[in-house]
């Protein structure tokens, strides 16, 4: 069984839902499980009227539009009518629920609601392209809503799934069309609580999606069909002599997608570790193209810097207090504030006396601020971004450090903070954001070349 996946841009246009079908075909042999994303921009367009200043029916219109536009391209006659129906519906029942929010006191749609509302792009663009599949191929395909199959926990938004009750449903509800040579078209991001609760994986979710379901339904593969022809050693549109990676290890991928990398989503690769899955990342519009294979594990001789990634823009906190010399339960105190406000931590160094910590996001900061200011004396600054160096044992490199500082330190780049991973595979420096571009290709220049 194979598991596709097609992003927003690979299900937006007439050439690359073409390349769609002809995929379909190509692997009809191998059982395909197909998951889509929402089509391109659509899903910001759902995001932005969740805000009542900017729900308004052209909107809706835009969103309609977009999706008849594409139907026409393929379909006549009642397929066409199905689908310009179903859409509308769709957008009737988002319209409907934001108007009854927004006719009280409230501006904001509240998290559970939000996911509902966004979760409808993945609803009109699997319906459309299952339509458009059949009707192109001839194919039995059937539109599934991954509500029916991904059970997840009530963290709306960034939802987690729960891995016994998912397979348990995925299986219920997939395998028996398969049986039947039937292919599924699955709507990605979302899922569902226990009680029947829409919620959603986080941005870029559909990744995740696809990998959940290789995992439920022990797949022989997951492909990852995007707009880039697969993992580069760093961002191909920042450095032109950026080279694809043809293989990677699941903890290469995975550390690269978590530290800044945008090609997947930071936890598409941990479902596909369970079960020690293949997973392709693939070029929608370059379909013969060999991609990027990450496996388990890559056997190499050779000890070295496979990649660079980084963020632009990284919050740091440094807090120093004197209770940290020979004292205990000190870091626990920081972490629980963090915690308790739902503010994830990407990079920590801890000396004696002070902690520097970069964030990955920033809501209720003033309020997490406040309280670290309790326990010590704190500083916050917005002017840096991460740079992160990343490949199997890379502390094995030869003269890994020693290179790094003395090329920064020859460019005068300062480096105001060094991260190493436990698991051997990632060091990350903090500098300040203006920096950031020049010390990539001056590393990437040594190192990756």
């Amino acid at each position: 069984m194979l598991v596709m996946k097609f992003g927003g841009t690979s299900v937006s246009s007439k050439n690359s839902v073409e390349v769609i079908c002809n995929l379909v075909e190509a692997n009809i042999h191998k059982k395909p499980v197909i998951v889509v994303s929402a089509l391109s921009k659509v899903t910001d367009s759902l995001v932005a009227i969740c805000t009542k200043d900017n729900f308004s029916d052209a909107v809706l219109d835009n969103i309609y539009n977009k999706h008849a536009g594409l139907a026409r391209e393929f379909l006549i006659g009642n397929d066409l009518e199905l689908v310009l129906k179903y859409t509308k519906q769709c957008l009737n029942d988002v319209k409907n629920k934001l108007s009854k929010l927004f006719a009280t006191s409230n501006n904001l749609a509240p998290l559970a609601l939000k996911d509902e509302i966004v979760f409808y792009g993945e609803k009109m663009s699997s319906f459309l392209i299952a339509t458009i599949i059949h009707n192109i191929t001839k194919i039995d395909v059937r539109q599934i809503l991954s509500s029916t199959c991904i059970v997840t926990n009530k963290k709306f938004g960034s939802a987690d799934y729960l891995a016994t009750s998912t397979k348990k449903n995925t299986r219920f509800v997939i395998l028996p069309l398969i049986k039947q040579n039937v292919v599924p078209v699955v709507t990605g991001f979302a899922g569902a609580t226990k009680d029947g609760e829409i919620t959603t994986l986080g941005r870029g979710g559909s990744d995740y999606s696809a990998s959940i379901l290789g995992f439920a339904l022990e797949a022989t593969e997951i492909q990852i069909w995007t707009d880039v022809d697969g993992v580069y050693s760093t961002d191909p549109r920042v450095i032109k002599t950026a080279k694809l990676l043809p293989l990677l290890a699941y903890e290469e991928a995975s550390e690269l997608a978590n530290l800044g990398a945008k090609v997947l989503h930071p936890r598409t690769i941990t479902p596909a570790m369970l079960s020690k899955i293949p997973v392709k990342v693939l070029n929608t519009f370059n379909p013969n193209g060999v991609g990027t294979t990450i496996v388990d594990i890559v056997d190499e001789k050779k000890r070295r810097v496979k990649a660079i990634t980084t963020k632009n823009s990284v919050p740091l906190i440094t807090i120093k207090s004197n209770d940290m010399l020979f004292g205990k339960g000190f870091l626990k105190k920081v972490f629980d504030i963090f915690a308790r406000f739902s503010i994830s931590i990407s990079l920590i160094s801890v000396s004696e006396v002070s902690i520097s910590i970069t964030l990955e996001n920033k809501e209720n900061i003033n309020e997490v601020l406040k309280q670290i200011s309790k326990i010590g004396m704190v500083t916050y600054n917005e002017d840096y971004g991460s740079l992160s160096l990343v490949g199997g044992h890379i502390m094995d490199t030869p003269n890994l450090m020693n290179d790094i500082f003395t090329i920064l330190e020859a460019a005068n780049i300062k480096v105001h903070m060094i991260s190493y991973s436990g698991s051997n595979i990632n060091v990350s420096m903090v500098i300040l954001s203006r920096d950031i571009n020049r010390a990539l290709e001056l590393l990437h220049n040594h190192f990756i070349g």
